[in-house]
């Protein structure tokens, strides 16, 4: 289903956009702009973030190819 919404972050509202089974960033108040110029995402793993927002956005779901690319303690 697509969809719009507004989440609230650590420096104001930010737009989310959910087209075709994926996701995006659309819309954020941070100075940067990092989070909306990146591409969309889709698969199991991947990951939108804002950092200055606080807002992270996490593809979840079942695929057996995935495995870390680093673990930290």
């Amino acid at each position: 289903m697509d969809s719009a919404f507004t989440v609230t972050g650590n420096l104001g509202e930010m737009e989310i956009i959910i087209e075709n089974g994926m996701a995006r960033i659309a819309r954020s108040p941070c100075p940067g702009q990092d989070c909306v110029r990146q591409s969309w995402i889709n698969k199991p793993g991947d990951l939108a973030v804002c950092v200055p927002s606080g807002v992270f956005i996490v593809i979840s779901g079942e695929d057996d190819s995935l495995s870390p690319d680093a673990v930290s303690y």
